[in-house]
């Protein structure tokens, strides 16, 4: 509710100065090889809604915010292409950098952070390999990649709705909601693929006749869902959602403005 929500972020302002001018950058560690077609380089950047800019070589990528508080997070998933290697090789494949300002500070000079980077190792696997056939991949990886999925679903229905087809806007609703349900995430009992799911069941309802969508603020809550998702920024009806992107002060502020409905202070 508004209550809720105004509650949580001023509790999320009263709680730190913000950071703003955020700028990650991810490198990648360039050869695993001798020759120049041995590079790690990055495919693609999924940051939702927030600029990304990749060098021309592929192994750099900067991706931009404009502010964050402390306490909340973002997550950037990346796809990488590795190079075909004969023996194992470990190394470090990602390295990061951050430079930011604080707001409302007397020194406005950037400040940075550097990280030396993820190591793991690469080996190649051999045809028939079951983690080719089956992979498995790490649950905060999982979860991204059915945000991206549903976001994704949500825009293509809400295109779909615009137009005035309802029945393939739940077609493609239907299908991302049984992705989501038969998603590893989900079966780990994951808050944010139960969060996502809420997305797509709301989408439905959404859709459910003409009137639903352009009368009873049905178009409204696909834009809102949209942004939210690609700002990985909390809506407060969302369980699970909230304790990800909020902050100990904005969660503190936003439970006694919830007390606070009970007790008739507002």
């Amino acid at each position: 509710t508004v209550i809720d929500a105004f509650g949580g972020s001023i509790g999320a302002m009263q709680g730190s100065a913000p950071l703003t001018e955020i700028a990650l950058t991810l490198r990648t560690a360039g050869l695993l090889g001798e020759k120049e077609a041995d590079q790690v380089v990055i495919n693609s950047v999924e940051a939702g809604h927030y600029p990304v800019s990749m060098a021309p070589d592929l192994q750099t990528a900067t991706v931009r915010f404009a502010n964050m508080y402390c306490g909340e997070k973002r997550t950037v998933l990346l796809q990488l292409a590795l190079p075909a290697v004969t023996s194992p090789v470990y190394t470090h494949l990602i390295s990061s950098s951050v430079q930011y300002s604080v707001l409302n500070t007397v020194c406005q000079h950037p400040s940075s952070s550097t990280d030396s980077g993820c190591s793991c190792e690469v080996e190649r696997a051999q045809q028939g390999d079951e983690r080719l056939v089956n992979p498995v991949r790490a649950l905060l990886v999982e979860e991204e990649l059915r945000r991206v999925e549903v976001t994704n679903a949500i825009k293509a229905a809400k295109a779909a709705a615009d137009s005035g087809d309802l029945i393939t806007a739940r077609a493609i609703l239907v299908e991302s909601q049984e992705s989501v349900i038969s998603s590893p995430a989900y079966a780990a009992d994951s808050k944010t693929a139960k969060a996502l799911l809420q997305d797509v069941n709301e989408g439905l309802e959404c859709v459910r006749s003409h009137d639903m969508y352009d009368s009873m603020g049905g178009k409204n809550t696909f834009c809102q869902t949209i942004s939210s998702n690609s700002q990985q920024r909390s809506a407060y009806t969302k369980a699970g959602k909230i304790s990800m992107y909020q902050s100990p002060s904005s969660t503190m502020a936003q439970t006694t403005a919830v007390h606070s409905k009970s007790s008739g202070i507002w």
